[in-house]
């Protein structure tokens, strides 16, 4: 549901502070048919908002990718098998 400060906003503008790290804009999914707001089967990126409106986005989301890296440190293993480890980390 848009909140009541969503009046006047463009959709692709709500959406993009809505839900953070979305990339709502022209030629997204909202000009494609992807997104409905306010009963409408399919919204235009550039719809005004009037507040209070359901807004339902059908995809899969695409999270953005971890930046994890790998560290080698040594690591006290008690159990390991192919399900579980059990890895004794003295507190720091």
């Amino acid at each position: 549901m848009a909140s009541t400060a969503a009046v006047g906003m463009r959709l692709d503008a709500y959406l993009a502070q809505a839900i953070p790290g979305d990339q709502q804009g022209p030629g997204t999914d909202a000009d494609r048919g992807g997104t409905g707001a306010g009963g409408c089967a399919a919204a235009k990126s550039k719809q005004k908002m009037s507040g209070g409106e359901a807004i339902e986005i059908e995809g899969e989301p695409h999270p953005a990718p971890l930046h994890a890296t790998p560290e080698d440190i040594p690591l006290d293993i008690l159990y390991e098998d192919k399900y579980l480890a059990v890895v004794n980390k003295p507190a720091e």
